[in-house]
């Protein structure tokens, strides 16, 4: 077996090898960093004490501590475990080691020096080999020379030759404390310390402002309420109550008309019907039925209105019955948007993706594609997308969109499709002129409001599709002027603005917060 010595005094190390096993036998079942003697393995050794570091085995598999076994095992690694570097993140990985009991089958066992003996041992004891690199860290420093913290530490690293006739190295200090540390950790303090202030003032801003807000809606619901009154009153109008509602939920529209006279009058009149909306749209028969014609004001105001209820004197023959008509006024608010991209002009049908985007929510498909086929009669066979806004009374109406930039493009240069294989294969050119004409056209869709810019956008299609615009360059180099760099905006002296927090400790009569900057220590040369 072969022991590898460390002397952590002297910073030497010797191996020796022992090839009797008699005298290893003191080493065995013992477990690392406990302390064994060292007479038994030598005259030279007498009088010295080891301490167990760890080991090898004859095929190569360390030691591991905590393993309370002689032989080999296979554990479960995971990162911060010794005998075991992460490859990935978060991998785990079995592999063998070795227990921390020492047996005969260890082809390399650790020793550490603990106790000198009376006689040295040549290459181990008898010489110094300094150490390459001094302590970095502050507090290591001053307990190595017995400084105090208000000793400065930068003159005393322990610098290094590279070669003859060249400068020293010196580590870079860390946990180093200077003036400008400290103010710089004031300066950052102080700026977290306003912060808190301006969200604690801001806060308390923001629950004042709902308060207020509160109040405010108290006062326009009662003035709301007020003028609705006084409106039922002028108009005979009544509130629905809980049962009227369901009632009108149920009958959303019944109009009570009794004689045929009155039948035949109500067949000529013209009305303008929804399920959650009904009125006369011609306000000269309102009398015939016993009811207060309406102004366009008045309207707009029932239409935003609550649930009401109207009831209408019905004429029939010399006697006056009441009628229990429901009327339902509600205001007709839009509850989602439908966007349909992929849909030709003029040869919409209910197949997909139509149908299935429509009927969701219970619209009526063929009255659609009837009224988008009669919107896009013009465009037939280009790709018109749109935006379909569904109402509360499963009304619809539809916003046309100009067709697609790549559309657009490939018709351009009279292809189907754009390039594979973009930046490499090359379908077609245009000139400038038509990517402006282009761009004129998809400016109200894109978003932004400058020409440039919006031909800049449909150049990057372009590109994408394979298709090249000729004078591009040219264009790009009058249109758009060339950014200016941070010298040119703020002069040359940019470089030498001072750190926002300044240099050195701040004025004891400005506080901390409006500390001045004073001349810095000389810096420390840092290593490589």
């Amino acid at each position: 077996m072969k022991l590898n010595i460390s002397n952590p005094t002297t910073g030497m190390q010797k191996l020796v090898e022992i090839d009797d096993d008699k005298k290893l036998y003191p080493l065995f079942d013992k477990r690392m960093a406990s302390e064994v003697s060292g007479d038994s393995l030598g005259d030279e050794f007498k009088g010295y004490v080891f301490r167990i570091g760890g080991g090898n085995d004859k095929q190569g598999f360390p030691m591991k501590q905590g393993v309370m076994s002689n032989n080999r095992v296979r554990l479960l690694f995971k990162k911060g475990m010794s005998c075991y570097r992460e490859r990935r993140s978060g991998c785990r990985k079995r592999k063998s080691v070795r227990g921390c009991i020492v047996g005969p089958d260890l082809a390399v066992l650790h020793l550490v020096l603990v106790k000198k003996g009376a006689e040295d041992i040549p290459g181990l004891t008898d010489d110094q080999k300094p150490r390459r690199l001094g302590p970095k860290r502050a507090s290591n420093i001053r307990k190595l020379f017995g400084l105090e913290k208000k000793d400065d530490v930068r003159q005393f690293v322990v610098r290094r030759e590279i070669k003859e006739g060249k400068k020293t190295k010196a580590p870079k200090i860390q946990r180093l404390i200077t003036p400008q540390l400290l103010q710089r950790k004031r300066y950052f303090k102080a700026i977290t310390r306003k912060r808190m202030e301006a969200g604690k003032e801001a806060k308390a801003a923001y629950a004042q402002r709902v308060i207020e807000y509160h109040h405010e809606q108290k006062e326009v619901n009662r003035q709301t309420e007020k003028a609705s009154k006084s409106f039922r009153r002028k108009h005979g109008l009544k509130r629905v109550g809980s049962q009227g509602l369901e009632k009108l939920q149920s009958h959303r529209m019944t109009w009570h008309v009794a004689g045929r006279r009155l039948k035949a009058r109500a067949e000529q009149s013209e009305f303008f019907a929804t399920p959650r909306r009904a009125f006369l749209a011609n306000t000269a028969d309102a009398p015939a039925f016993g009811m207060k014609a309406v102004g366009h004001e008045a309207l707009d105001w029932l239409s935003e209105a609550p649930l009401w209820h109207w009831e209408p004197r019905v004429s029939v023959g010399r006697q006056e019955r009441t009628k229990g008509s429901a009327t339902s006024l509600r205001a007709v608010t839009e509850v989602a948007q439908v966007k349909l991209s992929k849909i030709t002009g003029g040869k919409a049908t209910p197949a997909p993706p139509v149908g299935p985007a429509i009927g969701a929510f219970g619209l009526n498909i063929a009255m659609f594609v009837k009224e988008y086929n009669a919107l896009t009669a013009d465009k037939v066979g280009q790709t018109c997308p749109c935006i379909v806004h569904v109402m509360s009374d499963k009304s619809f109406k539809i916003e046309l969109k100009t067709p697609l930039t790549a559309a657009l493009l490939h018709k351009a240069v009279n292809k189907q499709k754009g390039s594979g294989k973009a930046g490499t294969d090359i379908i077609g050119s245009i000139t400038v002129e038509k990517l402006e004409e282009i761009a004129k056209m998809k400016l109200p869709d894109l978003n932004c409001e400058d020409i440039t810019r919006a031909m800049k956008i449909v150049h990057g299609t372009a590109v994408a599709s394979g298709i090249k615009v000729e004078g591009y360059e040219e264009w790009m180099e009058t249109a758009v002027p060339k950014p200016k760099t941070i010298m040119d905006r703020y002069g040359p002296g940019v470089a030498k603005l001072p750190a926002p927090w300044g240099e050195g400790p701040p004025l004891e009569a400005a506080g901390d917060e409006a500390a001045e900057p004073v001349e810095a220590a000389e810096p420390v040369e840092a290593a490589e």
